[in-house]
């Protein structure tokens, strides 16, 4: 039996379903996309009106372009049947919720060939089941459509003129369904081919003709849909009529599914057949502008000989900062950026983040992964700045090792001055957290996982274990890095400091002169030629411009889109000139960042320091003291 279900996307999805479903791109015609063979702009087709007739793009075009199937159908990129013979749970809205598509969404709802073949067995149609529009707070069909927050219910009323005024016999049924308290929505069906090509003609005759009375000149993008909602009304009068005509028709229904996040995890190739120098970089909208900021210093220091692969995990990155990236490495042929959305990988799993930690954190543990076609892959954090060219790390020889990283120094502060661990993971001191919870007998084997070199053919095999420790839910000091500790231990290459260098975050005179001799003294050798930079705790350059490094930071920052953005940003942070023209803020913003300002704050460290270290519990006491008596004074 020849069986065609069109699956409508106007976006990449995750396109798991065997050949009986076939994804089409609706809205192709004015689309710079290009996810799949099938486009509504092919043959005769209606694609530059999918604004105003939404998935009926795909309708039109499965009509007019394809012949020959026993059944066809149409489903949503997010919206399809439930095929199995098991009910579900679903909720107020009538669907079965689903995070991602994935295996076991298509197994729970026999999503292939021989699952949609059982249920047509002895059927002319396939429907969802019909909802209740009660449970949104509507009294009827017709009440539901005119309570609508983007329809006009002229609209439909003009619709029903036209129909009674074309098809008489169907007006009938339309009284019938405005009047019912259910119906069937979403435009998901499945029917044998003749009645598929009666419903589709007698449906384009009614909404062409409304589409010449209409003036939607004026509407919003979510009003122009306007075909689109109507359609699902009319269906149901189809529906009706059809019931009433053909007294031994076999309609089914089933229960329709809902994926929250269907988008397509990809699994990257290199950009570049030779020389590819693969660089995954993860960070939200907030940090965007000093990302970008480490993409022009890695830019800066490139060779003009190696190409450069830049992959970015940010899902809710703005088009705005996309736009920018793109610009600073539109003019660099050696230069790629890619983004990716990783928060499918995550949506089984519970993230645990607290403090300035977000579930964003956690995305680098899924590298090995997603590029599985690639041999090594190097990560780095947002909060960077390269020195020298990237692509010297990425050849360095891991002599076997699953992961390359440089050692924590801010750990062996830690363990030397007793600071523990959070409340969540028992406020344990930090060897002792070191040893019992991360089960690392080593004190100097903990890792800093801002920069990481990834051999993804060996990390693959760790992924089990990683998967494991998040469907636990245990909690951890410094979650990720503490995952990847924990997983990694005895496999990891040591890189030579200078490639995770911390800027000291204000404290190099404190915590870090009295870290153990030897870690000191490595610490303070690798500072004299920093290759990475790592901004790593809370005095950043962005909020205070005279920090150790700042003027790194600040210079790369100038030759970037967000320059102005992170001055002005800068600028509002000192009280003395909230309300000043934006002009004289971004004179005064230039010059925070070129003077020296000393406040309070920095005398008080200075002073405290020699006798409460950083780390230290009496540190701990004099900070809170200093917070409790400067209030009255801000």
């Amino acid at each position: 039996m020849k069986i065609e279900l069109y699956i409508a996307a106007h976006k990449n999805f995750e396109m798991r379903f065997d050949k009986t479903f076939l994804p089409i791109h609706v809205g192709s015609r004015n689309s710079k996309e290009d996810f799949c063979p099938i486009k509504d702009a092919s043959g005769d087709n209606i694609s530059d009106r999918n604004d105003t007739f939404c998935e009926l793009t795909a309708l039109y075009w499965m009509w007019k372009n394809t012949k020959g199937q026993d059944f066809i159908g149409l489903l949503h990129y997010r919206r399809h049947l439930n095929f199995s013979f098991s009910q579900k749970k679903e909720n107020e809205w009538g669907t079965i919720d689903y995070p991602i598509i994935d295996e076991k969404y298509i197994d729970e709802n026999s999503l292939d060939y021989s699952g949609v073949l059982a249920r047509l067995d002895d059927t002319d149609i396939l429907l969802p089941k019909k909802w209740d529009v009660r449970h949104a707070g509507s009294t009827s069909m017709l009440n539901h459509y005119e309570r609508g927050d983007h329809h006009h219910v002229s609209d439909y009323i003009s619709a029903l003129n036209i129909l009674k005024e074309k098809y008489p016999d169907y007006y009938q049924f339309a009284s019938i369904v405005n009047n019912s308290t259910n119906g069937y929505f979403t435009n998901i069906f499945i029917a044998k081919r003749d009645i598929f090509d009666q419903y589709c003609t007698w449906l384009f005759d009614i909404l062409f003709e409304l589409e010449k009375t209409l003036d939607i000149s004026n509407y919003s993008i979510q009003e122009r849909r306007v075909f689109g909602y109507i359609s699902e009304w009319l269906l149901n009068i189809f529906i009706e009529k059809l019931k009433h005509d053909k007294k031994d028709i076999k309609i089914k229904e089933l229960q329709r599914t809902f994926v929250q996040n269907p988008s397509f995890i990809l699994h990257p190739k290199p950009s570049f057949s030779v020389a590819n120098i693969p660089i995954l970089i993860s960070f939200n909208n907030t940090y965007a502008p000093y990302a970008g900021v480490l993409i022009q210093s890695i830019i800066k220091n490139a060779n003009v000989n190696t190409n450069y692969d830049i992959f970015i995990f940010g899902s809710n990155v703005s088009q705005l900062n996309k736009n920018y990236i793109n610009l600073i490495t539109s003019h660099k042929s050696n230069v790629n950026v890619t983004f990716l959305d990783p928060d499918p990988l995550f949506s089984n799993y519970d993230l645990y983040s607290y403090s300035h930690f977000s579930k964003d954190m956690y995305y680098r543990l899924f590298i090995p992964d997603v590029f599985k076609n690639f041999t090594r892959v190097i990560y780095i954090d947002s909060d960077t700045l390269v020195q020298t060219d990237i692509a010297a790390l990425f050849d360095t020889d891991m002599e076997g090792k699953s992961i390359a990283a440089v050692r924590d120094c801010v750990m062996q502060g830690f363990i030397k001055f007793k600071v523990r661990s959070n409340a969540e993971t028992g406020s344990l001191e930090a060897m002792d957290y070191l040893r019992s919870y991360l089960e690392i007998e080593d004190d100097c084997a903990y890792f800093q996982s801002g920069i990481l070199i990834f051999d993804i053919a060996k990390s693959q095999a760790k992924m089990e274990q990683v998967r494991s420790i998040l469907m636990s839910g245990k909690k951890y000091w410094f979650p990720d890095q503490d995952i990847l500790n924990k997983v990694y231990k005895n496999d990891v290459l040591y890189l030579d400091p200078r490639w995770n260098v911390y800027h000291g975050n204000g404290d190099t005179q404190t915590f870090f002169q009295n870290l153990p001799a030897a870690v000191a003294k490595t610490y303070f050798e690798s500072r004299n030629d920093p290759f990475v930079i790592h901004f790593a705790g809370p005095r950043k350059p962005w909020i205070f411009p005279k920090v150790d490094f700042a003027s790194y930071f600040w210079s790369v920052a100038r030759e970037t889109p967000w320059y102005e953005e992170l001055l002005l940003n800068l600028a509002a942070k000192h009280d003395d000139i909230k309300g000043i023209d934006h002009r004289t803020v971004e004179v005064i913003a230039h010059r925070i960042v070129n003077e020296k300002s000393i406040g309070i704050r920095d005398v008080m460290r200075a002073l405290a320091s020699p006798f409460a270290p950083i780390g230290s519990t009496r540190r701990n006491i004099l900070r809170k003291a200093f917070n409790v008596l400067r209030r009255p004074f801000v």
